[in-house]
């Protein structure tokens, strides 16, 4: 009798030895491949949120504001309403009413309403544009399987181009319009010790910035802020900062003149002031 050909234990053990090895090879590369998609769609949505300030500029002559307050103008309450703006309407000079601006859905949280009550949602017209894929990935791991929060914005424009008249703005390719939002905060002018913020003095440790145990990171338990990175503030409100979840720690940002970089946390204060 002829016996048939068949693969001995050794070779179907090598067989599945070398599969495995393969993909333990291709796992981290993978990762990677899936991490520089995310970052492409970043990168588009920062330039779609240029795209729509330059839009706001060419009606107003101006940028939007950085986020929503109230002035007393002439005798009279002014509401300046930011490119993202408060989850529910606060009555004009009802001062000690805080307007949140969440970055969630869910529960109590109004992110959704927040993005359609800014100003420059008329010229985006869509919600996915306002949240990074990368950021919210690790929002949602954060947050929880079980969590009925929603992450839906994570970008942040820069307090310092606030209404500012772009026209004469002379530090468009070295000043930061929006970058990748991370959260710090402050309440009634007291900086909680959990939080930090970047100082004028730069004192805050620049080697050690990681998004789960540093702290300039995405808190799941305080998902809301004011729309506006604030470098060096001093007053009460919830600012933002910069989280550095890309490459070697580093956080997208897309600049007044409409490029986009990677910007290294050491170089947060130059790019906010136009030194970059």
């Amino acid at each position: 009798m002829k016996r048939g050909k068949a693969f001995t234990l050794v070779e179907l053990l090598l067989v599945i030895a070398t599969i495995a090895i393969l993909g333990l090879l291709l796992f981290p590369m993978m990762g990677r491949m899936r991490e520089k998609g995310r970052q492409v769609q970043c990168v588009s949505n920062l330039k779609q949120l240029h795209t729509a300030a330059m839009n706001f500029v060419a009606t107003g002559g101006r940028l939007p504001y950085s986020t929503t307050y109230q002035e007393f103008q002439n005798e009279a309450w002014v509401l300046n309403v930011g490119w993202v703006s408060w989850r529910t309407n606060v009555p004009l000079g009802n001062v000690n009413v805080r307007g949140n601006i969440d970055m969630v859905e869910g529960g109590a949280y109004r992110g959704l309403a927040c993005i359609s009550n800014g100003t420059l949602f008329p010229y985006i017209q869509d919600v996915r544009v306002y949240i990074c894929p990368t950021w919210n990935m690790y929002a949602r791991r954060l947050l929880g399987t079980a969590s009925s929060l929603r992450p839906v914005r994570s970008y942040v424009m820069n307090n310092q181009l606030n209404c500012a008249n772009l026209y004469g703005l002379t530090t468009g390719s070295k000043q930061i319009l929006f970058t990748e939002a991370g959260i710090q905060r402050r309440w009634e002018g007291r900086v909680n010790a959990s939080y930090g913020v970047l100082d004028d003095a730069g004192t805050s440790p620049w080697n050690t910035w990681t998004l789960v145990t540093n702290r300039w990171r995405i808190y799941p338990d305080f998902l809301t802020g004011d729309g506006a990175l604030m470098v060096g503030g001093t007053t009460g409100g919830t600012n933002e900062s910069i989280a550095p979840i890309h490459a070697d720690g580093r956080g997208h940002a897309v600049f007044a003149d409409g490029h986009v970089e990677l910007i290294p946390m050491h170089r947060v204060k130059d790019a906010v002031f136009g030194g970059f």
